[in-house]
């Protein structure tokens, strides 16, 4: 009997127009739609969704089909948006784009698709016809590959990952990347430096147009809304790096964003990886609830703190949140200071019954040999009465009790100390990030006022810091044993 290795979790990530498109996963569960950022658009939003209902539903439309936009031309800069929900890409350029949600019931995925992609109405809404239709959930993009013509470098089989999740990126690399991203012969070196593995050319068979796609393997937690910011962090740099010369170095201002994504995402896993750890006790037949248990347990405490932090991520002045950004930032440090203490000093608490533990296991074992030699030399004695039988394996049965006890004890004990071990290089790695950040702040500020210019032509530096500090907020707090 075979038995079926589990199923791989890919995740594509689309680079088109000198941009990055973050495909997000789309299980259909819910409800049945289909993504996409539309590029080079002739007609208003207005047209373009009319033309959509009409190409799906037929000439009289569809009630069941909706088009809603997300994107951040059209939509006011209201404080009750979600902050995922604009779409800040290609802000500032001179590309008309939009970001389109396309919801329906009754028809099946890939008919939807076939009808966008054969209709002449749809062509004729944009430049590149099609083409400029670019995916953003995995249903979308899994049937316009199907149809296309596709060129594949690398191998899928080959191990691949998101740097930016399992490992930093530096600023150097990042620099260097986006330099290349805006020459156009530097777009493979400048792929591989963001997202080592395979990538696939798909040709959209219209005025010679094509989508590169990197796809790499998710294999541990991966949390799709810091995966949708990170892409637009990467084309907020690359959109304001392309100011400038593209030989320039890094602005103030590209930096902060890069720290202050790197210490988000730092506190995102060390919080998951922390999370899933359980108190080790010497009762181990009563169920220990994970810390994660206990944050949510405790995060009422918490409350007021984030409702006030929440209020930053509303803002018209930047000056005033960045310098109590400067303060979150060091208060941050030293929570990050208290937790390496706290962790070496519960490793250190939870040694000691972890080997009284072992030295039971051993103990009851040396017991459990011994109880059935006394049972065996007490029916040999002539005297022998069945008190002492009963006694004796009242003995043995208390030995089995205790060694299993003493081992389920140690290996709760020994499961915590190893599994906290493995939090100490991604606690050194977020408190080195947060020093950066701190350091950073220092330099950017002066009495309180910020020596960056975030109201310049390019309005997409306000939108991402608004996105940054409002991520930053909800991971704001340490889960501390």
């Amino acid at each position: 009997m075979t038995t079926r290795s589990p199923a791989r979790n890919l995740k594509p990530i689309i680079f088109y127009n000198d941009l990055f498109h973050y495909v997000e996963n789309n299980n259909g569960a819910t409800e049945q739609y289909a993504l996409f950022n539309i590029y080079n658009l002739n007609l208003s939003y207005e047209e373009l969704r009319k033309e959509v209902i009409r190409t799906i539903g037929g000439e009289d439309g569809d009630d069941s089909i909706t088009v809603t936009l997300f994107d951040d031309f059209v939509k006011p800069d209201s404080p009750n948006e979600s902050s995922m929900e604009g779409s800040y890409i290609a802000v500032g350029s001179s590309i008309k784009s939009v970001k389109v949600k396309i919801s329906f019931k009754s028809q099946k995925h890939r008919d939807v698709i076939e009808q966008l992609r054969s209709s002449q109405s749809i062509t004729d809404l944009t430049h590149n016809g099609f083409a400029d239709w670019v995916p953003l959930d995995s249903k979308s993009y899994i049937n316009i590959e199907r149809n296309s013509k596709c060129d594949r470098t690398g191998n899928i089989l080959n191990t691949t990952k998101l740097r930016t999740f399992d490992e930093d990126v530096d600023q150097a690399s990042l620099e260097t990347a986006i330099n290349e991203i805006r020459q156009e012969e530097g777009i493979e070196s400048a792929l591989e430096i963001l997202f080592p593995g395979p990538i696939t050319t798909i040709n959209r068979e219209i005025n010679d147009i094509v989508m590169r796609v990197v796809v790499f393997e998710v294999r541990n937690y991966f949390d799709e809304e810091i995966g949708k910011l990170f892409i637009e962090v990467l084309n907020s740099l690359i959109e304001d790096h392309g100011l400038g010369d593209s030989s320039e170095a890094f602005t103030a201002f590209d930096i902060l964003v890069y720290r202050l994504f790197t210490v988000i995402r730092n506190l995102i896993y060390f919080n998951e990886l922390y999370g899933e750890s359980k108190i080790p006790t010497w009762i181990p037949f009563i169920s220990q609830p994970k810390l994660r248990e206990i944050k949510d347990k405790t995060h009422i405490s918490h409350v007021p703190e984030e409702n006030y932090l929440l209020g930053l991520a509303e803002f018209t002045d930047l000056d005033e949140p960045l310098e109590k950004l400067h303060s979150l930032v060091k208060r941050l440090r030293g929570e990050v200071e208290i937790a390496q203490r706290k962790i070496n000093d519960v490793i250190r608490k939870w040694k000691t019954p972890k080997m009284a533990s072992n030295f039971l296991y051993y103990g009851s074992i040396a017991s459990i040999a011994i109880v059935p030699m006394a049972y065996f030399y007490n029916n040999r004695t002539a005297s022998a009465i069945s008190s002492n039988r009963l006694k004796v394996s009242i003995g043995c049965l208390l030995s089995v009790v205790l060694g299993i006890w003493s081992k389920r004890s140690y290996t709760d004990f020994h499961k915590a100390i190893i599994l906290t071990r493995q939090i100490y290089p991604l606690l050194n790695s977020t408190k080195i990030s947060v020093e950066l950040l701190e350091q950073l702040l220092d330099r950017i500020t002066e009495g309180g006022i910020s020596k960056i210019n975030v109201n310049n032509e390019y309005k997409g530096r306000k939108a991402i810091l608004k996105q940054l500090f409002h991520k930053y907020v909800s991971v704001n707090y340490i889960v501390l044993i």
